[in-house]
């Protein structure tokens, strides 16, 4: 008995000294770099593993913009590479451009941007345009959808695929017709101003294209979503994920998710919040993905209190465990995800503090350990500065963001290192 006893003691012993606590990790910003004065709308797209594609929109004058484009490689910004320009865009805080290797060696890229199509406020058609050297030269453009309907269309995600990227985004050609048989709630209360003055919903598509840009299909995935929320999208070993804000016929406003399996569009509820609100938030879902880690971060007002949520799926969205609470009480959404290699899922978004605000950061480690909230950046609490966009790249996460400055808008880098 005593040398079971003793034996015992043993292992609990060795047990207890080879167990260890999910390490801690911090972020450091480590430098800020200017990107540009009177821009606006940042975005980024990694390439391989060292390199960053950089767009954002220049203001030339009153009635120019720019589609600029830099690199960030070895902690250098490229010179500024002008994509396109016009005097008809549709520039918004919330709907951004964005840009996509169509290939591994970043030389085959494809972006968009927005375009009025007619006079209507919210008229606009996305424009798209292909490079074969990196950048440095442009094809003519041409139109992503093909229902040549003056109506929205925007909030475009795109991420590369083996075979070249693919895109998706809210599509409204149907919200051009009226369905008699419908009562039209003509209160309703849109927080964005989209209201399109019909009771047909706004829809999400998606397209596949190929090395070289060639569009090879257009798909609907989803008949009714929610009008302005952004969407996000990443490739998984079973295909492509999107996330976006679904709606329902009774105005619940909830997370899912799509996965193309067997050729069809397979949708999920990714948790029901239950938020029923009747108008647009304009806070979309972020989605990351990491060897079979799939994570999806959210913003939502269930029981009239904003909640930002974590959801974890281990097989590609499949199914999902029980979504984690980030944070709750002044939270203003924003919200953006990142997985690294390690497998450590990142989630950033932006707390109210009265006239400021901050950009907050809360780290799931590799364990399944959440870590405090740490203050990453101050920001402004205004509209106009839109949503921070992050990113990794050599052991380092990089924030891109608008700030207000001397009553314009600037675009910074901010770089964090790991502690």
């Amino acid at each position: 008995m005593y040398k079971t006893l003793n034996l015992l003691i043993i292992v609990l012993v060795i047990s207890g000294c080879v167990e260890s606590k999910s390490p801690i990790v911090k972020l450091r910003q480590v430098d800020s770099k200017k990107i540009c004065t009177n821009c606006q709308s940042p975005n980024i797209h990694k390439v391989g593993s060292d390199k960053l594609l950089i767009t954002y929109i220049q203001v030339k004058d009153d009635k120019n913009d720019l589609l600029v484009l830099r690199t960030f490689d070895d902690g250098k910004l490229s010179i500024p590479l002008t994509i396109a320009n016009g005097d008809n865009w549709f520039v918004n805080w919330a709907d951004i451009p964005s840009i996509v290797s169509l290939d591994k060696s970043g030389n085959n890229l494809m972006t968009h941007w927005l375009q009025m199509s007619a006079e209507g406020t919210y008229d606009y058609d996305i424009r798209c345009a292909i490079s074969k050297d990196g950048g440095s030269s442009w094809d003519s453009s041409f139109v992503l959808h093909d229902d040549n309907i003056a109506a929205e269309h925007g909030f475009v995600s795109m991420t590369s695929t083996p075979q070249g990227a693919f895109a998706t985004w809210l599509d409204g050609r149907q919200t051009k017709t009226k369905d008699v048989s419908i009562k039209v709630n003509e209160n309703n209360d849109h927080n964005d101003d989209h209201g399109h003055g019909t009771n047909m919903p706004m829809t999400i598509r998606s397209a596949w294209f190929d090395t070289t840009g060639n569009k090879l299909n257009d798909i609907e995935i989803d008949n009714k979503v929610c009008d302005c929320c952004q969407t996000d999208v990443v490739y998984t070993s079973s295909g492509p994920v999107v996330a976006y804000r679904d709606r329902s016929d009774l105005e619940v406003r909830d997370i899912s998710i799509a996965r193309f399996i067997d050729k069809k569009w397979q949708h999920q509820l990714v948790h029901k919040d239950n938020w029923t609100i009747a108008g647009c938030p304009v806070n979309g879902p972020s989605i990351a993905y990491q060897d079979g880690l799939l994570a999806v971060a959210w913003y939502t007002q269930m029981n009239d209190i904003p909640k930002i949520f974590l959801a974890i799926s281990k097989d590609d969205g499949g199914s999902f465990d029980k979504p984690i609470l980030i944070d709750e009480g002044k939270v203003m959404g924003r919200v953006d995800v990142v997985i690294d290699e390690n497998k450590n899922i990142i989630v950033t978004w932006m707390e109210s503090n009265d006239e400021l605000a901050q950009v907050n950061t809360r780290i799931l480690t590799n364990q399944f350990h959440l870590q405090e909230k740490q203050k990453l950046l101050d920001s402004q609490n205004q509209r106009k500065i839109g949503f921070p966009i992050i990113e990794l790249l050599d052991d380092q996460i990089i924030i891109a963001r608008t700030q207000t400055q001397n009553d314009s808008l600037a675009v910074y880098l901010e770089i964090f290192d790991y502690l």
